[in-house]
């Protein structure tokens, strides 16, 4: 049991990395390739909350994961997130990872999007988690119901 619950922290925290690549990934298209401030990262911004619910939403149906095994993995992927949130927008912000190019037109964000993304993503995934798992629950309960 207690190995299960430590990959589901280990599984969690690699997906809070993984997210974070993806977004450095875009940003770096967006001022290098494209020249843009701020066009595909916009993009990827939106849709990787959507994509990990639509994980989520697939592992809990196919694996029914315990309550146990679910807070941990939550635990972990928050854990990471945040934590390697604070450490990009640390990393751009100095010039490190992504050099950020001045703008003067439209949205100007300089690296800031990363300050800015962290909390608000992982409230957005937590919350359409939450909506999921009461549709999922207020069906269950109805075909069991025999309506």
């Amino acid at each position: 049991m207690y190995s299960k619950n430590k990959l589901s922290i280990v599984n969690g925290l690699c997906a809070g990395v993984l997210v974070w690549i993806i977004l450095l990934i875009s940003d770096y298209i967006d001022e290098t390739v494209l020249d843009k401030g701020f066009f595909i990262g916009l993009i990827i911004y939106m849709i990787v909350p959507v994509i990990l619910v639509c994980c989520y939403i697939y592992n809990y149906i196919a694996y029914k994961p315990d309550r146990k095994k679910l807070l941990a993995w939550f635990g972990g992927y928050s854990a990471a997130f945040l934590v390697s949130g604070v450490i990009v927008f640390i990393l751009v912000n100095n010039g490190l990872l992504i050099k950020q190019k001045y703008r003067g037109d439209g949205i100007y964000l300089n690296g800031m999007e990363y300050m800015f993304y962290g909390v608000p993503a992982i409230v957005v995934f937590g919350m359409l988690c939450i909506v999921f798992h009461l549709i999922y629950f207020k069906i269950k309960k109805h075909r069991n119901s025999g309506l």
